[in-house]
């Protein structure tokens, strides 16, 4: 994947991967799952390529989705440096009028992995995701403070 226009590449694996919601229970996204965590366990030692199917696959699903990967790679001792360069958050979201629900949502998200992160091996990644959560709530209170100043 190094050397293909990351486009084009994108688009095919999209088409490959039915990057639908609407069929979560399918006999074809079960077998997805099965070949991504494959290629997880296979490649997790290998930063750029977690990196890569998180951002253009794993980024795509749902919130449950994307939970039952990100406990997977916690369950396969996913090293922190690689975790804090992966796309956890929907890159599919949209909104009209304030944002506020649209960042609920990611804090919502967000502080439902905190408990995949039970025990001392894990508190550097639990602190990760609080961190997140606070930056959200921060995000908030400005899109708050925009939404009144657009009322006036």
């Amino acid at each position: 994947y190094e050397n293909q226009d990351f486009r084009i590449f994108d688009l095919k694996i999209k088409v490959f991967f039915n990057m639908s919601k609407y069929d979560e229970q399918s006999e074809l996204e079960e077998k997805q799952f099965i070949y991504l965590k494959s290629f997880i366990e296979t490649n997790i030692n290998d930063t750029q390529k977690i990196k890569f199917i998180f951002k253009e696959i794993i980024s795509y699903l749902s919130d449950t989705q994307r939970k039952i990967f990100i406990k997977y790679i916690i369950d396969l001792d996913i090293k922190f440096e690689t975790f804090k360069k992966l796309s956890l958050e929907d890159c599919s979201m949209s909104w009209s009028g304030s944002a506020v629900p649209m960042y609920q949502k990611r804090i919502d998200f967000f502080e439902s992995l905190l408990e995949l992160f039970e025990g001392v091996k894990y508190l550097e990644f639990k602190k990760y995701i609080e961190e997140i959560i606070e930056w959200k709530k921060v995000e908030i209170k400005r899109e708050k403070k925009s939404d009144f100043v657009d009322n006036f």
